[in-house]
């Protein structure tokens, strides 16, 4: 395994974690009660942009598995 597919790798893990990221900040300001400061349109606004941003992530995340984790790279037989 070279160091260009453990990056890939890596690079994977951080995009998962991202998606988990996006997902609960985006579910956090659509249902927190605390923000009152926050009027509940922009939170609206902000929550659904961030779960939109979360599905396109997790979409490119998945594709890019299945090529690094689940197909044979050029460098292997």
């Amino acid at each position: 395994m070279n160091e260009s597919r453990i990056m890939k790798q890596i690079m994977i893990m951080f995009g998962v974690f991202m998606t988990f990221f996006l997902f609960g900040f985006g579910f956090f300001f659509l249902f927190a009660q605390n923000l009152y400061y926050i009027e509940k349109f922009y939170r609206i606004l902000v929550g659904s942009t961030l779960i939109i941003y979360g599905f396109y992530r997790a979409y490119i995340t998945y594709r890019k598995i299945i090529e690094v984790f689940f197909s044979k790279g050029k460098d292997e037989s």
